[in-house]
């Protein structure tokens, strides 16, 4: 399974000026905040399972930066330690919304538009 990042970078043709312009894009949007969710919660997922304290710790200090976005974490309680299964719920939402919203409104941006045209007419 692809994740966000690579998902990105092959909808932006792996192109490194397009993916700081979509970085700059984000920023100027409040879009940053899912890109750091998903890494949050793909860090929690990397993480050796051999320390049950230090992934609880990792938990709720996802919990604790992100918890307030409802549209990532519904449970309202600040001392909630979400569960593996939530965190998954979480990366798909948060995953969706990038590719589903923030990577087409880039794309359709006319300076997007433009700097393709000018890379096809390099191409040509």
């Amino acid at each position: 399974e692809k994740d966000v990042l690579t998902v990105m970078l092959h909808m932006l043709d792996g192109d490194s000026t397009e993916v700081y312009h979509f970085k700059k894009f984000l920023q100027r949007n409040n879009g940053m905040t899912d890109v750091v969710a998903w890494a949050d919660v793909e860090t929690y997922f990397t993480m050796p399972r051999d320390s049950a304290l230090a992934l609880n710790s990792r938990a709720k200090a996802i919990y604790r930066v992100h918890g307030s976005n409802k549209a990532f974490f519904p449970v309202g309680d600040e001392n909630h330690r979400p569960t593996t299964p939530e965190f998954m719920e979480a990366q798909t939402r948060i995953e969706t919304k990038i590719v589903s919203e923030w990577i087409p409104q880039f794309t359709e941006q006319a300076s997007y538009k433009m700097r393709q045209e000018k890379k096809m007419k390099a191409i040509a």
